[in-house]
């Protein structure tokens, strides 16, 4: 019996080959938009220790106030968490393109899908077109020799 050919089968294979590089795409910005909300947590976590160790050092020099408030620390302090805010902020900006990045990567993956299942549905439509001609041949195939044999055993009767 002759095998199935589809002669679009190269078109397929590079739909799916463009398919599966928009999924590589995406799960790379995938992985970037994880770590960049790592960083983002990471930060968010700093700021809030900072900021409840500075509370202490505050609550710490209003309880013995014959020492005084150490304003170098408490400055110090003040700059290290306006840094780490400002960090943060650039963080969430850079998250934000990641995400932009993400949703344009996300629809290009979605198109590409898309494409490649329009070809696989004409691929299975001629796959059927081809079965039913497989099977018309058959069936004209096994009525030529029923005919066949028929035309014999009435010549060999007379």
């Amino acid at each position: 019996m002759p095998r199935f050919t589809f002669r679009l089968q190269r078109v397929l294979e590079l739909r799916q080959r463009t398919e599966d590089e928009h999924r590589r795409r995406v799960a790379a910005i995938e992985a970037e938009r994880a770590a960049a909300e790592e960083r983002l947590r990471s930060i968010q976590a700093t700021i809030t220790a900072s900021r409840a160790e500075q509370r202490a050092m505050l609550a710490a020099s209003a309880a013995t106030e014959s020492r005084g408030l150490n304003m170098t620390a408490l400055r110090t302090h003040t700059g290290a968490l306006m840094g780490l805010t400002a960090q943060a902020h650039r963080t969430a900006l850079e998250l934000a393109g990641i995400l932009k990045r993400l949703e344009a990567a996300r629809a290009l993956l979605a198109k590409a899908s898309a494409d490649r299942k329009a070809v696989e549905l004409l691929r299975e439509r001629a796959y059927e077109q081809w079965k039913q001609e497989q099977s018309r041949r058959e069936i004209m195939h096994l009525d030529e020799i029923g005919a066949t044999a028929y035309t014999r055993a009435a010549a060999s009767e007379e």
